[in-house]
């Protein structure tokens, strides 16, 4: 259960808010949590470039196909 219950009001300019937004959407992070946990510290990883995930559909796809050719046998 979370007990975060005290807010923090910051004031910054419109093109600063657009960058913070960009930066927690590319970290897949709410905004709240991306300044947590930017204000404590932590480093969030960014969500790796699409060309990862397609490398590894790829990947299991051919798992897949090999798997399931192999049964055909």
């Amino acid at each position: 259960m979370r007990n975060r219950t005290v807010g923090i009001n910051v004031r910054v300019t419109v093109t600063e808010k657009k960058k913070v937004t960009m930066l927690a959407r590319k970290c897949g992070l709410p905004l709240s949590e991306y300044l947590r946990q930017r204000a404590l510290g932590y480093e969030p990883g960014g969500h790796p470039p699409k060309e990862v995930f397609d490398v590894l559909d790829q990947h299991t796809n051919n798992k897949t196909r090999s798997r399931d050719s192999s049964h055909q046998r």
